[in-house]
């Protein structure tokens, strides 16, 4: 099979959760050790740093990666989801895995992907540690896909593990509570090895210690370890003035990520990198995190948060948060901007807490409702229509592309224009 037959293969044959949603999650790790073990354990020959966490593990991920990279090290990073093509989900030193690449991985092992009927997600994780073991990457970053214990990318004996912080998302997956999602997502911790929690939750904080203290795992909050004296922004780049607690050691970051909650990733990351210097017996110094994170999109190739697609005339941000948390620090973002008027190209999947993130919103500004080209998305007219008995004021679109012409064409030039609700919305304008 050449490239297009392959993509064509996992899209339309293989189970996709971003396409399906929960049809396609399959919870459990028995069908991708049954397909790493015909790979010859590609994971096990391999330094990895597993993070999970309801949002900023990719912020987080790609901080670490950066941070890395700056130190001369090749590092692999598996993340999801993806906007422009499936590949940018496999990349070293920023650079997606190559076509040839994925097309030796398939004809080479297309009988047992077909035989052991694995998923989309599983395909690649398995792909992915396959790829940085023959590319012989320092460093793997592997990021879950949905929850922890039961995620795909579980087989991994991690020498760090990371978890964010734990909000409500697929729920219908992890559990109606905190605590339930909380559980799962300590999943990743293992017995012996460093545990960094970003956030420290009161709600949820003794599940991750008991978790730890059975597994005899260290375990630290990054958040209980840095803390920031001063943070400011511009459309180009954020500023953050961070001191260690028990130091008083001093980082002056200037970064490439922009919005205000990158500070809870960037401390995660930072605590991270502490710890990786002891593990990995390196040596990074302030200087070295500082410059390193000046540049996180650029030298690790991340997208879709708080990405400046324009920067006046109006000003065009798109923002991939797609849950009631990220919804909530991206309107308290836009709050802290200037502008005449707020345009909003916004659209959902179906799966999500649609109330809870439409009251978040604010009533001031025009919407222009769309949905994204997967059969997960809310309908438009629904979305319209459920939006205005709330108070939004806006119109309905076949398409994102139509809703955000419609939003330049009636955007003034001190306007602002934000498109977000799903990095499908984003991801549909990425590639516009």
């Amino acid at each position: 099979m050449n490239y297009t037959q392959i993509k064509h293969y996992l899209y339309n044959v293989l189970p996709m959760f971003q396409q399906l949603g929960k049809k396609a999650f399959r919870p459990g790790l028995h069908n991708i050790r049954q397909l790493c073990n015909r790979l010859n354990n590609p994971e096990a020959n391999l330094t990895c740093i597993h993070v999970a966490g309801t949002n900023g593990k990719g912020s987080t991920v790609h901080c670490i990666a950066a941070m890395l990279q700056h130190m001369g090290l090749k590092v692999g990073v598996y993340s999801s989801p993806h906007y422009n093509t499936w590949r940018e989900r496999i990349k070293i030193n920023g650079r997606y895995i190559s076509k040839q690449a994925v097309v030796h991985f398939f004809n080479r092992y297309k009988s047992s992907i077909e035989e052991l009927r694995v998923s989309f997600f599983e395909l690649t994780t398995a792909m992915a540690f396959w790829y940085f073991h023959k590319q012989k990457v320092d460093v793997a970053i592997i990021e879950t896909g949905v929850g922890g214990g039961l995620d795909a990318t579980n087989i991994i004996r991690p020498v760090l593990t990371l978890i964010t912080n734990v909000s409500f998302d697929h729920q219908a997956l992890l559990g109606n509570t905190l605590k339930d999602i909380a559980a799962q997502k300590g999943g990743i911790i293992k017995a012996n090895t460093p545990i960094i929690i970003g956030e420290t939750q009161n709600e949820v904080k003794e599940i991750f210690q008991k978790i730890a203290a059975t597994l005899q795992a260290p375990i630290t909050f990054a958040d209980q370890c840095w803390s920031c004296i001063e943070q400011r922004s511009n459309h180009k780049q954020q500023f953050m003035h961070l001191t260690h607690v028990h130091t008083s050691k001093n980082l002056h970051i200037y970064t490439d990520l922009l919005g205000a909650y990158q500070l809870k990733n960037i401390i995660s990351s930072v605590q991270a990198i502490v710890l990786l210097q002891h593990i990995l017996s390196i040596r990074i110094s302030c200087q070295n995190i500082q410059h390193a994170l000046t540049s996180v999109q650029i030298s690790t190739n991340f997208k879709g948060r708080w990405q400046v697609l324009n920067h006046q005339n109006p000003h065009i941000i798109a923002d991939s948060a797609h849950n009631v948390v990220g919804v909530r620090f991206t309107m308290q973002q836009l709050q802290q901007l200037s502008y005449q008027n707020l345009h909003i190209v916004w659209g959902v999947l179906k799966d999500k807490a649609l109330h809870e993130m439409l009251v978040l919103l604010p009533q001031t500004a025009q919407y222009y409702f769309c949905e994204a080209p997967t059969k997960r998305a809310l309908n438009a007219q629904q979305l319209t229509n459920y939006a205005q008995k709330l108070g939004l004021k806006g119109k309905a679109y076949t398409t994102v592309e139509s809703a955000l012409q419609a939003a330049k064409k009636n955007a003034a030039t001190n306007d602002i224009i934000y498109i977000g609700g799903s990095s499908f919305i984003v991801a549909a304008v990425l590639n516009s």
